[in-house]
């Protein structure tokens, strides 16, 4: 596990690296709570360990920031309360911490807690490794558009990192007009649940971060948490298929091209089932060379065959 550790408190903070690090786990020190925020923002951790009292911003206020920032994975907080400030683990609590140590730290206390909070995160690790090797972009967003989670396939389509979508609306992947009407249409929806997305699925376009816009398929499910309404996009880049489609488009345009172009001659040619279909062969050939679609060469052993 990766650890980060906020505690501005020598006598706790050494020992409970030495601690940590002889069980076998990363851990970072910040004595701070911007400090605890700011590492946090660029990096993965595990679990947090937060000392209720720190400078700047205390425990409780960088425990609310994290997990409005984590909405969609848990990343258990484990707060460290002074014997004196037991009024403030129900605040702590109340704030999304999920665990709280007494100090002095007891740490065959500490080691328990952590071995269970260990097993939880195997869990929840395993799913999002199923998620993340999924071919197509799954993201979800809550009730207003802000993004909440964003798989490895989702950053591969759209080139962006979990940390650069995490917390923005989702119309950052849209183009206009989608981007402009995104919002109005998730309030409508909410309003009289009449769908155009959801539920359904549809072609639109997408947004990369190198401002390309690609054509894309998406369905989006609804699930309800805690009395509000959540989303779950599903996404798959068509740009490839779009692409053979045209291409096919094109070549049943140019095969009827060359049909209108050789049915004249079916007139001119009353043997036309023998030597008209011998010039039928010889005009395609050479229409293929021309348009560069086959080896000038091969040909020349169809026609010496005919012959």
């Amino acid at each position: 596990m990766n650890i980060l550790l906020a505690c501005d408190c020598n006598s706790v903070t050494l020992p409970m690296i030495a601690f940590i690090q002889a069980e076998g786990y990363r851990v970072t020190h910040v004595d701070n709570g911007h400090a605890a925020l700011a590492v946090y923002k660029n990096e993965h951790f595990d679990l947090v360990l937060m000392d209720v009292d720190m400078p700047e911003m205390g425990g409780i206020e960088v425990t609310r920031h994290i997990k409005a920032l984590s909405a969609a994975r848990w990343i258990p907080i484990m707060m460290m309360i002074g014997l004196s400030d037991e009024d403030h683990i129900i605040p702590s609590l109340d704030a999304g911490a999920d665990e709280y140590l007494m100090k002095p730290i007891n740490f065959d206390i500490f080691l328990a807690r952590l071995r269970s909070i260990k097993r939880i995160v195997s869990i929840q690790d395993n799913l999002n490794g199923i998620l993340d090797n999924v071919y197509e972009a799954i993201l979800t967003i809550d009730h207003v558009g802000t993004i909440q989670s964003f798989n490895q396939s989702a950053k591969r389509i759209f080139g962006y990192s979990t940390h650069e979508v995490i917390g923005n609306n989702v119309k950052m992947l849209m183009p206009s007009p989608y981007r402009n009407e995104h919002d109005g249409y998730l309030s409508r929806y909410q309003q009289d649940r009449t769908p155009h997305v959801i539920g359904i699925g549809r072609k639109v376009q997408g947004l990369r971060k190198s401002g390309e816009v690609f054509p894309m398929r998406i369905s989006v499910t609804e699930i309800r948490r805690q009395g509000e309404s959540h989303y779950v996009g599903l996404v798959s880049d068509i740009s490839q298929q779009e692409l053979a489609q045209e291409r096919a488009e094109a070549d049943a345009k140019k095969i009827s091209d060359d049909a209108r172009f050789i049915k004249p001659l079916r007139m001119l040619c009353p043997a036309w089932s023998v030597i008209g279909t011998k010039i039928c062969v010889v005009i395609s050939l050479i229409m293929l060379i021309w348009n560069g679609s086959v080896n000038h060469r091969k040909p020349l052993s169809v026609i010496a065959s005919m012959s």
